[in-house]
């Protein structure tokens, strides 16, 4: 296998991306359901006000962490949100 370098973040990583969409939608739904549960009276709208936070602090880290911090596997907003989202949906 080949380890990370410049280029890539490694052969591992590579084999691992067709399978991040499944994991974070598995993640998402065992913690809504969690939350949800919770609750003593829950309604839909509060099912929707979760997801938005969600979305909200995972636009936020992501940009931080891949577009505003240097490192080598930075992006810029746009192969951040246009080509690598295209990438992982194409494969």
């Amino acid at each position: 296998m080949k380890p990370m370098d410049k280029e890539s973040m490694g052969e591992g990583y590579e084999k691992t991306k067709p399978w991040h969409p499944l994991y974070n939608i598995v993640i998402f739904t065992v913690f809504g359901f969690i939350y949800i549960n919770g609750l003593s009276n829950p309604i839909i709208a509060e099912a929707f006000i979760t997801g938005a936070i969600w979305v909200s602090i995972c636009i936020v880290f992501d940009i931080l962490g891949w577009v505003i911090i240097k490192h080598p596997w930075s992006l810029t907003f746009k192969q951040l949100y246009g080509d690598f989202a295209h990438i992982k949906m194409s494969k």
